[in-house]
C-alpha cells in the first residue's frame, strides 16, 4: 500500500464565503464547484502544490451526521510551507486575523499563524536555514 496525497475537508458555514477569503486574501484557485455556480455545496481550491476541499456543513451532515452538534473550526491546524513567507506576511497581515506574529522558531524557520474566516488555524513557514 502507498499513500499518495492528502487532501483537508474543511467544514464550512459557507462554501461561497470561505471561498472568498481563500482567494482573495490567499492567493488559491478554484478547480471544481458543486453546483458549477450560484451557492455551492463543495469546493475544491488550489495553491501550488496543495489542495483544499470546502464543504458546507450543511452537505457533509446530509451524508454523514457526525458534525451535526460541533461547531466549524476547531483544534485542526494546516501547516503550509511556503516560498517567501516574508512576502506573504506582508500581503496579508492586516487582511487576516493574526493568531501568532512572524517569528523566527528555535528550529529554523520563519513563520506566522493566522485563523481563517471559519476558526481553522493555518500556520505559514519556511525553513530559512
Amino acid at each position: 500500500m502507498k499513500f499518495k496525497a492528502l487532501t483537508p475537508n474543511l467544514i464550512v458555514e459557507s462554501v461561497n464565503t470561505s471561498l472568498d477569503f481563500y482567494q482573495n486574501i490567499l492567493g488559491f484557485t478554484k478547480i471544481v464547484s458543486v453546483p458549477d455556480e450560484g451557492e455551492f455545496a463543495f469546493a475544491i481550491i488550489k495553491a501550488g502544490e496543495i489542495s483544499i476541499m470546502l464543504q458546507s456543513k450543511e452537505s457533509y451532515n446530509s451524508e454523514n451526521p457526525v458534525f451535526k452538534n460541533i461547531a466549524v473550526g476547531g483544534t485542526f491546524v494546516l501547516y503550509i510551507d511556503v516560498e517567501s513567507v516574508d512576502k506573504l506576511y506582508t500581503q496579508i497581515k492586516d487582511s487576516v486575523d493574526m493568531v501568532v506574529d512572524m517569528h523566527t522558531t528555535f528550529y529554523g524557520t520563519s513563520e506566522f499563524t493566522i485563523k481563517d474566516i471559519n476558526g481553522y488555524i493555518i500556520t505559514f513557514a519556511e525553513d530559512k536555514k
